[in-house]
C-alpha cells in the first residue's frame, strides 16, 4: 500500500508550533547546531499547497546529530484523522539534510496503520513562504 501526504514545516510563527529545546549552552560554537533538540507540531495536508485540505498533524522531535554534515535524528508521529485512512504512523531514523530523497524507517502505527513497518521516502517538494510557513 502506498500513501502520500505533505508536512508543512512551520519554522517560526505566532502559534509556537516549533521550538528548540536546549539544556545547556556549549562552551564553543558547534557545527550544524550539533546537540540541539527541536520539538514540532506541524500540519499534514493532502497536497503541497498551503491551501491543501488538512489530513492531521506531524508531531515529534529531531536532534542535530551531524558534526561534518547537517544530519537530523527524527522521532515523529503522523496523526491522520481525515481522509480514507485514519490512525498514526511512527517514524524514527536519520535524515541527511542534503540528500534529495531521504529514507525514514516506519516503526509502527495505530488504526488503519496498525503494526505498520517499512521505509518512507521523504523529499522537499515545494518551498512556499507565507508567515514563515513552508
Amino acid at each position: 500500500t502506498s500513501i502520500s501526504f505533505y508536512m508543512r514545516v512551520v519554522v517560526q510563527n505566532n502559534t509556537k508550533r516549533f521550538t528548540a529545546v536546549l539544556t545547556a549552552q556549549p562552551s564553543h560554537q558547534l557545527p550544524f547546531s550539533f546537540g540541539n533538540i527541536h520539538t514540532f507540531d506541524n500540519p499534514l495536508t493532502e497536497g503541497p499547497s498551503l491551501k491543501s485540505k488538512s489530513l492531521g498533524r506531524m508531531q515529534g522531535w529531531y536532534g542535530d546529530v551531524g558534526q561534518t554534515k547537517l544530519t537530523l535524528l527524527l522521532a515523529q508521529t503522523a496523526t491522520i484523522n481525515t481522509g480514507v485512512y485514519k490512525g498514526t504512523l511512527n517514524f524514527f531514523g536519520a535524515d541527511i539534510a542534503a540528500a534529495a530523497i531521504k529514507p525514514v524507517p516506519v516503526i509502527g502505527g495505530t488504526g488503519d496503520f496498525s503494526l505498520a513497518r517499512g521505509i518512507a521516502s521523504t523529499r522537499l517538494v515545494l518551498t512556499e513562504n507565507k508567515n514563515h510557513q513552508t
